[in-house]
């Protein structure tokens, strides 16, 4: 692509200012001229005309000739010191050819060449491609997606995978030993027991406070709070009482949760528990639990686990849960 060197202060060039405005322009549209047709700053005077849509274009170049940009010449105008800041007519030509050879040299055996706009040395004999190997079959796809489901599957289900295996081990322990599996059954029953206690008060939470923990401290403050009140014998017929008691003495623009009636438990009962209303829970709820409270929350988040292993136990022996 033809181009030319043009100063950043040209505008403001002494030279430039003399000729004005018109003339300037006349001179820039020369100095394309002269690139496009590599004439080495030659502009022919049949050619001043031509350059920009001015009028008295011949009166322009005097104005240039006057302000030493142009210089008069036979059969034309000369830029003056074209050649001191644009390359030749020569080297031009040079650095095309070699860029052609380079792109001949360059250029891939099998790609076809554009026949039509490419020059004649630059083309290329068209070689046979050799047909690419099929790495994506429709089988390997089909396994790919067998592999992303199998993955999404063991991702959603990688608890009740683990408790399963234990399931799985005790199931095969309670087949060569059946007082063993009674035992184990026995376990399962009292895991089974608590199980129900607690899905009942969370129950019972959820329905007195209307509303349910959504987000990750949500869910684990809650456990701990239900966790807690179950300790403290607290039932699902106790729990709706409590909440009003708490609304009564707040009101309900304060939010609460299972953690914060374990908080406030004595006042609500009116008794003095004074060991859980002055513990960790009372400066900040989230701080966690006392080692009561944490031996208690860790086994409420292993109940899953005791009911998969009960479930598969008693499928061995054909036992029925209790109610």
């Amino acid at each position: 692509m033809p181009w030319v060197m043009l100063d950043d202060q040209f505008a403001d060039h002494p030279k430039v200012m003399a000729a004005g405005p018109l003339a300037s322009w006349l001179y820039i549209c020369g100095l394309t001229y002269c690139a496009r047709y590599l004439t080495d700053g030659f502009i022919p005077a049949a050619q001043v005309r031509k350059l920009a849509d001015v009028e008295n274009a011949s009166a322009l170049a005097c104005r240039l000739v006057d302000a030493d940009l142009w210089h008069e010449t036979e059969g034309g105008y000369l830029v003056h010191d074209y050649l001191n800041y644009n390359p030749s007519a020569e080297k031009v030509r040079a650095d095309r050819a070699a860029a052609k050879a380079r792109m001949a040299q360059s250029r891939s055996q099998e790609v076809r060449p554009n026949i039509k706009g490419t020059p004649r040395e630059v083309r290329l004999p068209r070689t046979p491609t050799r047909t690419p190997t099929q790495t994506h079959t429709p089988e390997r796809e089909r396994a790919r997606a067998r592999a992303d489901t199998h993955a999404r599957t063991h991702a959603r289900e990688a608890d009740a995978a683990d408790a399963a295996d234990t399931a799985l081990s005790l199931s095969q322990k309670a087949v060569a030993s059946e007082p063993e599996a009674e035992q184990i059954l026995a376990q399962a029953d009292v895991a089974l027991a608590e199980v129900k206690a607690y899905d009942a008060v969370h129950a019972a939470c959820v329905t007195a406070l209307k509303w349910a923990p959504k987000s990750v401290r949500e869910r684990d403050e809650w456990r701990e709070g239900v966790t807690l009140l179950l300790a403290e014998q607290e039932t699902p017929a106790t729990i709706p009482k409590l909440v009003r008691q708490w609304r009564a003495k707040v009101g309900d623009q304060v939010k609460c949760s299972p953690l914060i009636l374990y908080n406030h438990l004595g006042e609500l009962r009116g008794t003095n528990y004074a060991q859980y209303s002055n513990g960790p829970h009372s400066a900040h709820h989230g701080n966690g639990l006392n080692e009561q409270g944490r031996a208690l929350s860790e086994e409420a988040a292993s109940l899953a686990n005791y009911r998969a292993k009960a479930d598969v136990v008693r499928e061995v022996f054909g036992r029925a849960a209790p109610d």
